[in-house]
């Protein structure tokens, strides 16, 4: 995770750059049982001394057999929407050499882009995606990450992060960049237009039988309409 948020404080620019370490977490409690196990946090980002611990917002992961499911609460104040003048930030997955070659999945590549260290790729699109996979010999998974309705309305985009590079600079130098990565990038961020605090969702599925086109649609049904469940008191 990598992100630049870009700030207008009084008469100049700020620009500060938070990373996974960055973030302040605060595990809350974890319950495990027969199905599943589900876990509560906190979550931060340290921006510094004039904006700490921000934005926050409660996540919970619930881990299945075959699959997990991360909904989180972000809380955006307001001070953040008015000084934001600019804001880049992507969240990949790095893949270790060994676990190629891999072909990576969207709506737009049902055909699939090799990951290899023979085929360097870097593929950036500003298209809204909801959804993304990746298959090899040992598996596929689906990633999925649901934003608000509004954002979207507001143009805020999930694009495409897909990189597969060679390694760069002099004998034993390593490139600044993961060498083999996909996931998303946040853009137009800037155009949020109200404070407070919208429903996020990311989640990772297992396709037992790899991908084809449709093999999304069990999983994505799942996400966009969960079961739900009303408990009342029998007497």
């Amino acid at each position: 995770m990598h992100g630049s948020p870009t700030f207008s404080l009084l008469l100049a620019d700020l620009t500060l750059d938070f990373t996974e370490q960055s973030s302040v977490v605060e595990i809350d409690g974890v319950r495990q049982g027969p199905v599943r196990a589900v876990r509560r946090v906190r979550l931060s980002v340290d921006l510094g001394p004039l904006f700490p611990d921000l934005p926050s917002g409660i996540a919970y992961t619930y881990h299945y057999r075959s699959s997990y499911w991360t909904p989180t609460r972000v809380k955006f104040p307001w001070i953040m929407l008015e000084t934001l003048r600019d804001f880049r930030f992507e969240s990949v997955f790095d893949f270790k050499a060994e676990a190629l070659p891999l072909r990576y999945f969207d709506a737009w590549h049902p055909e699939g882009v090799v990951l290899s260290d023979r085929t360097p790729v870097e593929l950036r699109t500003t298209e809204d995606h909801e959804w993304w996979a990746h298959g090899g010999a040992t598996g596929t998974l689906l990633h999925a990450f649901v934003i608000p309705e509004k954002w979207r309305q507001w143009g805020i985009v999930r694009g495409t992060v897909v990189r597969s590079a060679r390694e760069s600079g002099g004998e034993g130098a390593e490139s600044d960049e993961p060498r083999f990565a996909a996931g998303y990038t946040l853009l137009h961020m800037t155009q949020l237009k109200e404070a407070g605090s919208y429903d996020l969702m990311v989640a990772s599925v297992v396709l037992p039988n790899g991908y084809a086109p449709g093999a999304e649609s069990g999983p994505m049904a799942m996400l966009q309409s969960p079961l739900a469940v009303e408990v009342r008191r029998v007497r």
